[in-house]
């Protein structure tokens, strides 16, 4: 887990992860507002294998203690140039968020909370609302 990065609204970051092994992967930060970086190993979880097949783009609500916290009204979160892929023999071809599902979010009652669409490596995350 990275703690060492501040964070503002509007900052523009860039996320790097690699994977090492079948086992662990690497992860860098930067915050190119403040152009500072910060990196972590982690480890998958025991029986279970790293093999480059899916890539994901979250927002999502925080758990902080064990309880599920607010979710701001955070507008619009826009992740750029998001592709990802692997160099395993037979399959080095690149994904992007355009070939797979946009999946949009609810609150505790079932009403939409956020919104999502996906283009050529972009994908857009827009906010409904305060849960």
């Amino acid at each position: 887990m990275i703690t060492n990065l501040a964070l503002s609204i509007g900052d523009s970051l860039v996320c790097n992860i690699v994977a090492n092994s079948s086992t662990t992967a690497s992860i860098v930060l930067a915050n190119l507002t403040t152009n500072q970086t910060a990196a972590c190993d982690v480890t998958a979880p025991t029986g279970t294998a790293l093999v480059g097949d899916c890539v994901e783009w979250i927002v999502e609500r925080p758990t902080f203690g064990g309880v599920l916290q607010q979710l701001a009204n955070y507008d619009t979160v826009t992740f750029q140039e998001a592709f990802g892929g692997n160099n395993l023999p037979g399959d080095d071809a690149v994904r992007d968020p355009s070939q797979g599902d946009a999946i949009n979010m609810t609150g505790d009652n079932g009403a939409l909370v956020s919104t999502a669409t996906v283009a050529y490596r972009q994908v857009n995350c827009l906010s409904a609302g305060i849960i």
